[in-house]
């Protein structure tokens, strides 16, 4: 019974766990005004699609084969994520949407994760149309989370001039880009991890208000988000000159999308060496460190919970049933083993932000880890015998501690406490248990109960069997 408890509790927590993705994709899987050109067959879609963009997107241009059909992978993947539709009366075809797609591919080209997680729509109005969030007449909104809203008049002049520095939809999709990681819930992890370091660099830099002004960002910003948006426009619109500009912040900002737009000899792809011999105000690490400070909830979280719930079912029918340990030593080990593993983690914590204090890194230390850690220790414990030897000891009372149903009629019990004449095993109750017995204590009268113990490796007691001996042995092995 406790078994399918157990099992159902698990499925709970893996169903509310994954319900934001399932109903996501539900959502989005097949959008509606995209289903066109996402159910194409691969092939067809190379033959519709590689011309157009071949004449309208000069980033895709300059990719070989295996490099464009990368790219088309990850456009339809946004395509099928996105549901792109006009306001205003504005018709919107999949000419339109390719090229919008196109561009969030192109800013994540070299990221694992492509797209906008938590971004379901887009609207396009024909020109600059009023926000109510904006309380004006704007081009472009991109909010927090779920929907941008874009001017095609402007998005296209930044399509049809791609080298000039202005480019609604780039900036439009960074500022989105880095939404996703604010609200904590989806989002690539490298991006992530790298994105305040680079703008600590960028702002630490002494040349900051000389690059501002060439990416057209206001000395007194607030919104670092908008810095980032900016600055990939020039990024990808005028990447040589960037490079020979502001070789530093160039650098880390091929680093921190993982791609290098001057090399587009080789797909875009961001090498270390191309920077070596680079004067750079900080070089470039050998790699990013993860950091998960903006997850709002990360999967081992979840671990901590399922694991103190199942903890009890853990203790007593596994740690404490077949070897000689109490709850007091249960939990003196856990805790231990905590502590040993808080100090092991901390640093690495430090630099990840998985846990934002020691206390919590303590607690999934001792709580979620270190009940599997032991049991993981006691199989090796089990398995690994450096001693086995045999006791017999009297019994002096026996406790029907649960009764089967179906055994009633026989007077047989499910599982009998004993209790010995020589106070073997006093401090531990659930070793002193064994299943099926009968249930009265007169079928124990001058009964003793023999055991085969075993010292594992690491000095804990197993009990490998144990059955009745109803009367006094010739001899008692210790």
């Amino acid at each position: 019974m406790e078994a399918i408890i157990i099992f159902i509790l698990l499925l709970l927590v893996i169903f509310l766990s994954s319900w934001r993705n399932i109903k996501y994709g539900v959502l989005t899987n097949f959008a509606l005004s995209n289903k066109t050109i996402v159910l194409l067959p691969t092939d067809v879609f190379k033959e519709v699609w590689y011309p157009f963009l071949n004449m309208y997107f000069p980033y895709f241009q300059q990719l070989d084969e295996a490099g464009k059909d990368k790219f088309s992978s990850k456009l339809i993947k946004n395509l099928r994520s996105l549901e792109i539709f006009g306001r205003d009366d504005f018709e919107v075809n999949d000419e339109m949407r390719v090229l919008l797609c196109a561009t969030l591919t192109q800013l994540t080209f070299g990221l694992k994760r492509q797209g906008l997680d938590g971004y379901k729509v887009i609207h396009v109005y024909p020109s600059s149309f009023y926000s109510k969030y904006e309380k004006g007449y704007v081009d472009a909104v991109t909010f927090n989370k779920n929907l941008i809203s874009i001017s095609w008049q402007r998005f296209e002049k930044g399509i049809l001039n791609q080298t000039d520095g202005i480019n609604l939809g780039l900036a439009e999709m960074g500022l989105a880009l880095v939404h996703t990681i604010k609200n904590g819930e989806s989002f690539d992890l490298h991006f992530a991890s790298y994105y305040d370091k680079w703008v600590q660099i960028v702002e630490e830099s002494e040349d900051i208000v000389s690059f501002l002004d060439y990416i057209g960002v206001s000395a007194e910003y607030t919104n670092k988000a908008e810095l980032f948006a900016q600055a990939v426009v020039y990024f990808f619109e005028k990447p040589h000159e960037f490079k020979s500009k502001y070789a530093t912040q160039y650098a880390h900002l091929c680093l921190l999308l993982n791609q290098n737009p001057v090399a587009d000899e080789k797909n875009y792809s961001y090498e270390r060496d191309a920077f070596k011999h680079k004067s750079l105000t900080y070089e470039l690490p050998s790699k990013v460190s993860t950091s998960y400070q903006y997850h709002t909830w990360h999967w081992i979280y979840s671990f901590s919970i399922i694991t103190p719930m199942a903890l009890p079912f853990l203790a007593s029918y596994y740690f404490m049933a077949d070897h000689v340990i109490n709850v007091t030593e249960l939990v003196f080990i856990m805790m231990a083993i905590g502590l040993l593993l808080t100090g092991i983690l901390y640093q690495y914590n430090f630099k990840s932000k998985l846990f934002n204090n020691s206390f919590k890194l303590g607690g999934f230390c001792t709580l979620a880890v270190s009940p599997w850690l032991l049991a993981i220790g006691l199989m090796i414990n089990d398995r690994i015998i450096l001693t086995t030897y045999n006791e017999s000891h009297p019994i002096l009372n026996a406790t029907v501690i649960f009764e089967g149903e179906t055994r009633r009629s026989s007077g047989y019990a499910s599982e009998v406490e004993f209790l010995f004449a020589d106070q073997f095993l006093e401090d531990y109750p659930y070793a002193r248990r064994a299943n099926n017995m009968p249930g009265e204590m007169g079928a124990f009268k001058d009964a003793y109960i023999s055991f085969e113990l075993c010292k594992g490796i690491f000095g804990i007691t197993y009990i490998r069997d144990k059955k009745i001996i109803q009367s006094k042995p010739n001899q008692i092995n210790s």
